[in-house]
């Protein structure tokens, strides 16, 4: 009886496990290359630059947008997403808008080693 008890206890904790780690795994988010996204319906205004990201990987949705300046004139944007519709920046939708206020002094933006936008 202790034997089979055992057993019973080592197959639940390894099934908690492994759906702990699918459930980790389906909600990871990672970052896009250049070519996995879209940029598009670019405005600024008084200094506030917004526009819309699209991913064009099948069933993957628009996270977050990381951007970071490096002082000398260049925003470098970081696109994070995933499988998880839930988690978009548009629930349900893989495309999403985000608005960045740019510095004094910024001339392009850049994803990767591609530039994404030039400020007129």
């Amino acid at each position: 009886m202790n034997r089979l008890m055992i057993v019973c206890v080592s197959l639940l904790l390894a099934f908690a496990v492994a759906l702990t780690a699918g459930i980790v795994a389906y909600r990871w988010s990672s970052a896009y290359e250049y070519g996995d996204l879209t940029f598009d319906n670019f405005s600024l205004v008084d200094g506030r630059l917004t526009f819309r990201i699209r991913s064009n990987v099948e069933g993957e949705y628009v996270y977050k947008l990381i951007a970071d300046s490096d002082g000398s004139g260049q925003i470098t944007l970081t696109v994070r997403g995933g499988k998880q519709s839930a988690l978009a920046q548009t629930p349900g939708l893989d495309d999403a808008y985000f608005h960045i206020d740019l510095p004094e002094g910024t001339r392009k933006l850049v994803c990767g080693k591609s530039t994404v936008y030039t400020i007129p």
